[in-house]
């Protein structure tokens, strides 16, 4: 509550990316100027409601409490939420290829931000690939929940086996 406007807007894009979020993507989503950008996350940070992760390869920020992304997340609007899930998904798409358990995480987090945008049809597709790309790296408990997840859209999904390219 004690928070500015534009630290609150960010925190909800923070929010629907997941848990932690790159500093890059959330530049590229929160749609603040560089300032308010830097702005909001100096006083989320000395609010201790994000962490900045130091030690990561890239520059990350995670919620220090899985409440307080909650909270923040229900603070958007559903509408903007799913065109926020459709945004965060295309540009986890254009990232380059990655291999083995990484490639298989980065593929289940594509799959969910097209099912929370309700983009069945490339939910489907996505949890497919997810789902064959854990099995590969013999992470069996993910690969077989991304299968249950491509089961639970196969019949919603119009022309199922042509959009995810199996029977």
């Amino acid at each position: 509550a004690r928070i500015s406007e534009p630290t609150t807007r960010l925190l909800g894009v923070a929010a629907v990316v997941g848990r932690e979020v790159g500093h890059d993507l959330l530049a590229q989503l929160a749609g603040l100027s560089e300032p308010e950008l830097f702005d909001g996350l100096q006083e989320a940070v000395a609010a201790q409601l994000l962490i900045a992760d130091e030690n990561a390869a890239v520059e990350r920020y995670a919620f220090r409490h899985a409440l307080i992304a909650e909270a923040a997340a229900e603070a958007v609007l559903p509408s903007q939420r799913r065109r926020l899930h459709v945004t965060i998904a295309e540009a986890l798409e254009r990232e380059p290829t990655m291999r083995g358990a990484e490639e298989a995480g980065h593929l289940a987090e594509i799959a969910h931000h097209w099912f929370e945008a309700r983009e069945l049809s490339r939910a489907l597709v996505a949890s497919v690939r997810a789902g064959q790309a854990a099995f590969d790296s013999s992470a069996f408990v993910e690969s077989l929940r991304q299968c249950e997840r491509a089961l639970e859209l196969w019949d919603v999904v119009p022309d199922a086996a042509a959009a995810a390219g199996i029977d």
